[in-house]
């Protein structure tokens, strides 16, 4: 059930993303995540697991990183992996680097209706944005040395 809600979120927001700024910017090789391959089966080589985000576009000279967030309800909370919290991070932490990219949750409700709900976010990693969100625990890679 999880992977269902997981692609229909995506491809619903691979669509809204075209409507918003038409395909010839939002194209399947835009597309990242496993779940496009399965949409378009010659994407397999634009997929890139551990980019950190599901949908990545170039507009007006910056690149815009949207990791998509689904729920079958509506809901404020998600969780994010290891690789789109260290991109998210990333972004956050350079500043003449957030002029030329940024980093986007695109939280998609309602998944699967026919009228699922888009709320785009901020980076919550970003200092602008920080007092919008509670970030109440993180994944962890832990090694050790023998």
């Amino acid at each position: 059930m999880e992977d269902l809600i997981g692609a229909a979120g995506e491809i619903h927001a691979f669509r809204w993303l075209q409507i918003k700024y038409g395909p010839e910017i939002i194209t399947p090789a835009n597309w990242v995540s496993a779940y496009s391959a399965k949409a378009f089966p010659d994407n397999a080589s634009y997929v890139d697991e551990g980019k950190g985000c599901d949908i990545s576009f170039m507009l007006d000279g910056c690149t815009y990183n949207i990791e998509v967030k689904s729920s079958e309800e509506d809901g404020t909370g998600f969780t994010l992996g290891t690789s789109e919290i260290r991109h998210a991070r990333e972004i956050a932490r350079k500043r003449r680097r957030r002029q030329r990219e940024e980093f986007f949750i695109l939280k998609v409700d309602f998944v699967l209706t026919p009228e699922p709900k888009f709320t785009l976010l901020p980076n919550p990693y970003d200092p602008a944005h920080q007092d919008r969100f509670l970030i109440i625990d993180e994944g962890a890679r832990v090694t050790y040395r023998p």
